[in-house]
């Protein structure tokens, strides 16, 4: 059968990439002769994005984590495990671009997900640049503006989740969105306001795309 090598291998990366200490090896037989390639993050997704990143340096350092629900408690909408982790960073020179997975499926076109981080940056992002008075008069931020320049690995763990397609390339369920906007958006916050050089760079850059946008 013929097989998209590339689209293969970008699978077996991914799969090493979500489960770090798991290695991924691929031996292609042609004839007698057998090649190998191996693939093994010990840093995680952190490690995948800085590859992904090929020799560009972020604005930020990049901004890490990884949050699981536990039990919950009354009235929670979420189930115990559910969660996600994720590494995202700034690029000067680049537009957005980013990879996302859900329960080790790659979902190629996003979906609730992907909005829940975006709704996350910006809500934090917002949140900084308002309460340090950044935004110039008249001036107003949207979740495009902040999240134009990110380049973003995610890895969502849901417990029904819900796709179009057959190929489950897009995530649908609406409790996504919710999910992962609630465990990014906090901790991000924190690191913005433990890290002000950074989070200023940050939030330079979604202010010009938020005047670029208006002119």
């Amino acid at each position: 059968p013929s097989v998209s090598m590339s689209e293969l291998e970008r699978l077996l990366r991914a799969k090493a990439v979500l489960l770090p200490g798991v290695k991924v090896t691929l031996h292609l037989e042609k004839g007698k002769e057998v090649k190998s390639k191996t693939w093994a993050y010990p840093g995680g997704l952190k490690g995948y994005l800085e590859e992904l990143a090929d020799g560009d340096v972020p604005v930020a350092p990049i901004f890490e984590g990884e949050t699981y629900l536990g039990k919950p408690r009354d009235g929670d909408t979420f189930a115990e495990g559910e969660g996600a982790a994720w590494a995202l960073a700034w690029f000067e020179d680049s537009g957005g671009a980013g990879e996302s997975y859900v329960n080790l499926i790659p979902t190629a076109a996003g979906g609730t997900h992907e909005a829940g981080l975006r709704s996350a940056l910006f809500e934090a992002v917002k949140s900084f640049v308002d309460h340090h008075g950044l935004l110039p008069r008249g001036a107003r931020l949207q979740t495009e503006d902040v999240s134009a320049k990110v380049r973003f690995v995610l890895s969502a763990r849901i417990l029904d989740p819900q796709f179009q397609g057959q190929v489950k390339e897009k995530l649908t369920s609406r409790d996504a969105l919710k999910l992962v906007a609630q465990i990014v958006k906090d901790p991000l916050e924190v690191w913005l306001n433990s890290h002000l050089d950074h989070a200023k760079r940050i939030a330079e850059l979604a202010i010009d795309q938020a005047m670029t946008r208006m002119k």
